[in-house]
């Protein structure tokens, strides 16, 4: 074959490789959106980070939450959407659903403060910075869970807050979902990323939690709200 009808099919070659390089430093780089939470926040590392310090989903089932979660409403949400609620049920619901958002709204600098802290201790690897924030009434170590939190990522070097928080019903309870956007080293090389920090609301305060809503079937998004 001469050069000359060679070269189509190099720069075919050529192309296929360069959009193949691109793909893998996507995925290997995912760059974060300016605002809101990632376009799919259920598979985001932070939110279910390796280890056995990871709440057990059963866990929802029993945990005490000043908002009451309308179980049934939840279900029925869950399993044919919000459009299949009875008058009670839909207004059960939304009442629920409004409790949320005023939690959020009301509580904005609070669940802000607690963003930036948490990424500053994860920034600086204080464990003690992170046991302090964590949830005590899930069954789990708080020491372990945050132990496993902090080597679930790379080295963080900076990071801001996001505006945006996701609310799941997860069993009993209610996780709040924020994020921040972070830039960590690994091997050497920054790169910026979304990362999700599972919040709950208990009786004494927020409280970092171990639980992951997206592992929980039966889990439905409950609202975001955004601009806190």
């Amino acid at each position: 074959m001469t050069l000359s009808a060679r070269t189509p099919l190099l720069v075919a070659l050529a192309v296929a490789l360069a959009a193949t390089a691109w793909l893998t430093l996507r995925q290997a780089a995912p760059i974060a959106t300016p605002e809101g939470p990632p376009s799919a926040p259920a598979k985001s590392p932070a939110i279910a980070p390796s280890g056995s310090a990871t709440v057990d989903p059963a866990v929802a089932e029993r945990l005490a939450d000043p908002i009451a979660v309308p179980r049934d409403a939840v279900a029925a949400v869950a399993a044919k959407g919000v459009g299949s609620l009875g008058a009670n049920d839909r207004a059960a619901y939304e009442r629920y659903v409004a409790h949320v958002e005023d939690a959020v709204h009301n509580d904005a600098s609070t669940i802000k403060a607690m963003l930036g802290d948490y990424t500053s201790a994860l920034a600086r690897r204080d464990l003690d910075a992170l046991v302090a924030m964590w949830a005590s009434d899930e069954g789990t170590d708080p020491r372990a869970a945050a132990a496993a939190r902090i080597d679930s990522l790379p080295q963080i070097v900076s990071a801001r807050p996001q505006q945006t928080v996701t609310a799941f019903a997860v069993g009993a309870t209610t996780v709040y979902v924020g994020y921040a956007v972070v830039v960590w080293r690994d091997g050497g090389v920054d790169s910026e990323h979304t990362i999700a920090v599972p919040m709950r609301r208990t009786a004494s305060g927020w409280r970092l939690t171990g639980l992951d809503p997206t592992r929980v079937p039966s889990s439905v998004v409950v609202t975001t709200v955004t601009g806190i």
